[in-house]
């Protein structure tokens, strides 16, 4: 299944429901994960409906906002810790 608001493909929920995921927000001084507005609702497509490109959401070709380094989202639609230079990155998921 894919959430209507974001179109990240996810697995339902027991009960049917679109389980708890995240979307990047990018802000003036900081960048975070905030919670999905499809999250914990019955509003997405089944993979049959989806059409091809029709969802423009990949889990893998994202970058940090960052560092701009390119990561694979976690199953949850989060940016995974990862290092810039040896370093943890500033981003904090």
């Amino acid at each position: 299944m894919h959430c209507r608001k974001c179109c990240l493909h996810l697995s339902k929920n027991k009960n049917g429901t679109v389980p708890v995921h995240y979307v990047q927000v990018s802000g003036f001084f900081s960048d975070r994960d905030d919670v999905c507005a499809g999250s914990g609702t019955r509003d997405f497509w089944e993979d049959h409906e989806v059409r091809r490109g029709q969802c423009d959401r990949p889990r893998s070709r994202n970058r940090c906002p960052t560092c701009n380094r390119p990561l694979t989202l976690t199953r949850n639609g989060r940016i995974p810790k990862h290092k810039d230079g040896g370093r943890p990155c500033r981003y904090t998921p």
